[in-house]
């Protein structure tokens, strides 16, 4: 099987409808699943994905018990048959052509086995920061400096992305944090960049998308100490090499607020202290 469309729910009950109905109406010709799975919700969600239980397609998982929020993303990771999966989350819908979108360009780049695929949405588009990172819509890249497309914007949200299964579960998929809502999927852009995969933003929307509920009403300083939270797993992953390579390209090419925030960090935990000296000499600069 080539798809899995994956949706993630917890305390959805009042809308999780319509991101169902959104996935099994697709207009894929080919076998694909809807894997639902069920956070142990204490609202009326089971009574809601019952309706769905005799539908071919769907197969649906509850949790003996509630897990964190990215660690959901994980259980569907490991219990999605296809090698792909398209996340969805419970407050968004997929236009019913974006199988067929997203088959077509796995199947024009020979199925990579490493990949991250998404499309343009109407809030959190990706392409400035593609664009600020060199490169484009429509356009695989990847290799040492694929990095760089990650640091102007931050995270993907899973919602309306497509990995290649295995792979991202190979190199953790992912990781536990201090906060659930650590943006675990600006670490996952940055980690995989360093494990060889290919990236690629169709000129296409797949997604209909238009709130976002885990970046409201955060103050500046509970998002940096978010992002700090990333980095902080961020650093646990990479070599030694590796976070040089990356501090150089911040260095070089961040915006300033990713250089503060990065100053900030190394400072606190002593590290890396030529890099501060670096730091310092560009904050002076800016």
């Amino acid at each position: 099987m080539l798809l899995t469309i994956a949706i993630p729910t917890y305390n959805n009950a009042s809308i999780v409808s319509t991101a169902i109905d959104s996935a099994i109406n697709q207009d894929f010709q080919e076998e694909y699943e809807v894997l639902i799975v069920n956070n142990a919700s204490t609202d009326n969600t089971s009574q809601v994905l019952k309706a769905y239980e005799n539908n071919p397609r769907v197969r649906i998982v509850n949790n003996p018990k509630k897990v964190e929020l990215l660690e959901n993303h994980n259980v569907c990771l490991r219990e999605a048959k296809g090698d792909y999966v398209v996340f969805l989350h419970s407050d968004d819908q997929l236009f019913d052509d974006a199988l067929t979108i997203f088959s077509n360009r796995i199947r024009k780049r020979n199925c990579p086995k490493r990949y991250i695929l998404w499309g343009h949405t109407s809030i959190v588009d990706y392409q400035r920061a593609l664009i600020l990172g060199g490169q484009d819509v429509n356009r695989v890249f990847s290799g040492e400096y694929a990095h760089l497309c990650f640091l102007h914007k931050g995270g993907l949200p899973p919602t309306g992305t497509c990995y290649s299964r295995k792979s991202l579960l190979e190199i953790g998929a992912f990781p536990p944090a201090n906060s659930p809502l650590t943006p675990h999927d600006w670490y996952i852009l940055i980690w995989a960049s360093f494990n060889q995969f290919e990236f690629e933003m169709m000129d296409r929307m797949v997604l209909n998308r238009t709130f976002s509920t885990t970046s409201q009403g955060r103050t500046l300083k509970q998002s940096n100490e978010l992002n700090l939270d990333m980095f902080r797993v961020l650093f646990e992953h990479l070599s030694p090499s590796q976070k040089s390579k990356f501090l150089d390209s911040v260095l070089h090419f961040g915006p300033p607020y990713l250089i503060n925030l990065l100053k900030d960090y190394f400072t606190a935990t002593q590290l890396f202290k030529a890099k501060i000296r670096l730091f310092k000499r560009r904050l002076l600069a800016i």
